[in-house]
């Protein structure tokens, strides 16, 4: 059984290497090899070829590492996204506003003194 274990764990990560490599998009392929040659190489020398895919590709996969440990996921961007949740920005936006109502009341109030 002892002797069974690690086979069985090999053809496991041999076999999950495969699925992963074909399902990866090509412009995520680490280093300078081809789609086409990570899957010759995982496929030729499994064990060596397993996982060098698989400690090769993490970094492209998971930059962020292995990110928060216990599953949680990113916290979403503090602060607004658009410029319509930001109150500073739409504050900004209706003083200029205002002070356009008022630019132009003014004027028109200048206008009409010099029309009497």
């Amino acid at each position: 059984m002892a002797r069974i274990v690690p086979i069985v764990l090999a053809v496991a990560v041999w076999i999950f290497a495969i699925i992963d490599c074909a399902r990866t998009d090509r412009a995520l392929m680490p280093g300078k090899l081809s789609k086409g040659a990570w899957m010759a190489l995982v496929i030729v020398l499994p064990v060596i070829g397993s996982f060098l895919w698989l400690w090769l590709s993490w970094n492209t996969k998971h930059p962020d590492g292995f990110g928060e440990l216990g599953g949680t996921r990113r916290q979403p961007p503090k602060g607004p996204v658009a410029p319509d949740d930001d109150p500073e920005f739409l504050a900004r936006l209706d003083a200029e506003n205002r002070f356009h109502e008022w630019e132009r009341k003014r004027r028109e109030e200048e206008e009409g003194e010099e029309e009497a």
